[in-house]
């Protein structure tokens, strides 16, 4: 491919039907916590999203991700510090809009896609009781 100086642009009703027909995806690798799983509680997974485009239509899609923090006192027996902490972020939520493609973000924006850091944030706690605690 490349530029070529005698070549034309589709018009208009042409770039309407291509455009109709796309559709985009979005793969976000994303996390949850397991509070069962003793060695590796983080689990990771990718989360996929389609976003049809219309082209009378502007969309406006923010994703949003939070920070989790992870607190883990799993020691069995009480005499060792082994609190652990971690945080990682994950897909906290997407919003969807749609307006005029004149009126909207500009003219002619189909997709407007932004990632935000969200204000809201998850805390996990594990505590395992200690042989030491019970007695």
């Amino acid at each position: 491919m490349g530029y070529t100086p005698n070549s034309t642009c589709a018009g208009d009703d042409e770039f309407k039907d291509w455009i109709k027909k796309i559709t985009f995806q979005e793969i976000i690798s994303s996390a949850y916590v397991d509070t069962s799983d003793y060695d590796s509680p983080v689990h990771y997974f990718l989360d996929d999203i389609w976003i049809s485009l219309d082209p009378s239509r502007s969309i406006i899609y923010p994703t949003f991700f939070k920070k989790v923090y992870l607190n883990l006192d799993d020691d069995y027996f009480g005499l060792f510090n082994s609190k652990k902490q971690e945080y990682f972020y994950q897909r906290s939520r997407s919003e969807y809009f749609s307006s005029d493609i004149n009126d909207g973000p500009g003219p002619n924006c189909y997709l407007e896609q932004s990632f935000r850091m969200d204000k809201e944030y998850d805390i996990y706690e594990r505590q395992v009781y200690s042989v030491v605690g019970v007695l």
